[in-house]
């Protein structure tokens, strides 16, 4: 849930020095769907200037391109995060 992508990017900047943290939680498959969650639901965490973001996506594709887009989609809006304070 957004809720726990959230949580794991605070309880991560609790346990470091880091000023900024990154959550992903989610279903990249091939199986573990569950109603209202189809592969490839994935939930993002942010933290950034003491803000937290939080995002659901769905990705299509296999496990692979699931965790792929995943990575990809969480750098960018770190980096647009960034470029906002």
């Amino acid at each position: 849930s957004e809720e726990i992508a959230a949580a794991m990017a605070e309880g991560a900047l609790a346990l470091t020095e880091a000023h900024v943290a990154v959550s992903t939680t989610g279903i990249a498959g091939p199986t573990g769907a569950v109603p209202g969650k189809p592969v490839g639901t994935i939930c993002f965490g942010w933290v950034v200037g003491g803000v937290t973001h939080t995002e659901r996506r769905v990705f299509a594709g296999d496990r692979h391109a699931v965790r792929e887009q995943t990575i990809v989609h969480a750098l960018e809006r770190l980096q647009r995060y960034l470029d906002e304070i």
